[in-house]
């Protein structure tokens, strides 16, 4: 999962607490099932990188950048492994995401969450072919 938080000037001082978070880019199951399937996590692994665009539209100015493994490896016990970092954008975009693809960090997921609370070993697992990432819609430089 990536994600990105405009910063009310300086990033530099920004609390990413209180920022309003906005999903570019997930991968989660690409293929195969829950026990036996092909991973976004694995593609990381085998290319050492994950490659995301930045919607052309998004508004100018200072950002933190999110990008969030998630580990499910045991069974209802998911790890987090989020990494920030800051952004000056240019390109004169003006557009802000809705409020629909917004959340923040910590809060942004729960551990009811079908992406989070998952058993990857259950009996019912090699049988499930989607998966749910956590977290709001990716945000694809739409406005509306």
């Amino acid at each position: 999962m990536v994600y990105l938080a405009k910063c009310p000037g300086s990033c530099s001082s920004a609390n990413s607490n209180s920022l309003e978070w906005f999903k570019i880019a997930e991968t989660g199951l690409i293929s195969g099932t829950l026990a036996k399937g092909q991973w976004g996590n694995g593609l990381i692994m085998k290319n050492l990188a994950y490659d995301v665009t930045i919607p052309a539209s998004l508004a100018s100015g200072e950002y933190l950048i999110r990008h969030e493994l998630l580990a499910l490896h045991q069974a209802n016990t998911p790890q987090f492994y989020p990494e920030c970092a800051q952004l000056i954008l240019s390109g004169g975009g003006s557009a802000n995401p809705p409020a629909r693809f917004k959340t923040k960090f910590p809060g942004g997921y729960s551990m009811n969450d079908p992406g989070v609370k998952v058993d990857i070993y259950s009996a019912q697992a090699p049988s499930i072919t989607t998966y749910q990432v956590p977290g709001p819609a990716v945000w694809n430089g739409q406005t509306s």
